[in-house]
């Protein structure tokens, strides 16, 4: 999880950047409620999808606002000084629309804020919140997009958090090498994998991505398992992630249904040919379509057709997330990026292979985060 000391960094982070005359803003996007103070709603829970605001002050006090429910479901620890609970449901009364919980609970503590002493987030605060502010907003600060931008440089908590979600998706690509075999389905695939994961983990999380079979009829597809039962000389995409908290991994690896083909070995060998190429390239102020253009031209010298697809993105609290491997990216490598590479080709006649690795970005080059074999076989 994230550290009391990094959410700390990171609310000072946001108050240098923030114009003086904002002494206070009200945090509602749950990724950012994160970001600052390590209070995620856990999404396998009874409160799955409620809200949790924060009131923060310059002067450095947090206060986190909810329903009285809501905050029984919280994944860690919440790093705040305070936290009001407003009651929505007692066991003896009907309960009110829970989604006006966080909103009355910050009427009722602070009473209603001027904007010409703070900022919300505009492009998640419900319109129900609306009463609890007056006066009008400043027309050139979006204060979710300042915060995005912060969040392109991932503090050494964070990284530590992303980690444990990289190793949680390592173990459950060894469950899927040694469970693909001609006359299991992908969905036997996908329980196998998210059964590692969740033997890795030791806790309820989330895991989403491709689980599904190429050959050399269908060359690409993509999505959750179907029930489609493998054939001898399929590929099996398995790229995917594991959501911890709200910061995931996402890595692939392609694994033959059988025995590959040698037009088949070729293609992945072309794809690592790619990634090593692309992973040369990552430093701090590289350009993103710079490393987009050199995964694409490596497949091509490789004999395959050009890079169909983005060569990576950024990764964290969302997916994908700035920065993006694309040819008119106009993105720069930042020291503390978190990124991942993953090329791919889908060829008729043969089948569909894509691999992927994460990495963090620093000023002599890349670290790379994920540590999965990669292989047909």
């Amino acid at each position: 999880m994230l550290t009391k000391e990094g959410c700390l960094i990171r609310q000072k982070r946001l108050w240098d950047t923030l114009p003086e005359s904002v002494e206070w803003v009200i945090i509602t996007n749950p990724r950012h409620v994160k970001y600052f103070s390590n209070i995620w709603v856990n999404p396998v829970s009874f409160s799955a999808g409620q809200s949790v605001w924060l009131h923060m002050k310059r002067s450095g006090k947090v206060t986190a606002l909810s329903d009285n429910f809501t905050f029984k479901s919280l994944s860690g620890e919440a790093f705040v000084d305070e936290t009001v609970e407003e009651v929505w449901y007692d066991g003896v009364h009907s309960v009110e629309n829970r989604d006006h919980m966080p909103g009355q609970a910050l009427k009722k503590t602070f009473g209603t804020l001027h904007l010409s002493e703070g900022i919300f987030e505009w492009d998640s605060f419900p319109a129900a919140g609306f009463e609890t502010v007056e006066g009008e907003p400043p027309s050139d600060l979006v204060l979710g997009d300042v915060i995005k931008k912060l969040r392109r440089q991932k503090d050494p908590d964070e990284v530590e958090h992303l980690k444990s979600c990289m190793g949680a998706c390592e173990a459950g690509h060894v469950a899927g090498k040694e469970i693909v075999k001609p006359g299991v389905t992908d969905m036997d695939v996908y329980r196998a994998v998210n059964n590692a994961v969740l033997e890795h983990v030791g806790r309820p999380c989330v895991v989403y991505g491709d689980f599904r079979a190429t050959n050399a009829e269908t060359p690409k597809v993509g999505g959750l398992p179907v029930s489609y039962t493998l054939q001898d000389g399929d590929l099996f995409l398995l790229d995917y992630s594991v959501v911890l908290e709200g910061y995931r991994s996402d890595f692939t690896n392609t694994i033959a249904v059988g025995t590959p083909s040698p037009e088949q070995d070729a293609l992945l060998n072309a794809c690592l040919a790619s990634l090593e190429s692309g992973e040369k390239v990552l430093r701090s102020n590289a350009t993103c379509r710079e490393v987009f253009a050199t995964c694409s031209k490596r497949l091509v010298k490789e004999g395959f057709n050009p890079l169909p697809h983005h060569a990576g993105h950024g990764l964290g609290l969302e997916h994908p997330e700035p920065p993006v491997f694309v040819p008119e990216s106009t993105d720069i490598l930042m020291n503390g990026d978190v990124v991942t590479v993953e090329p791919g080709n889908y060829i008729p006649g043969v089948g569909g292979v894509r691999i992927e690795r994460n990495y963090l970005i620093t000023k002599k080059g890349s670290e790379n985060l994920s540590h999965h074999k990669i292989s047909l076989k």
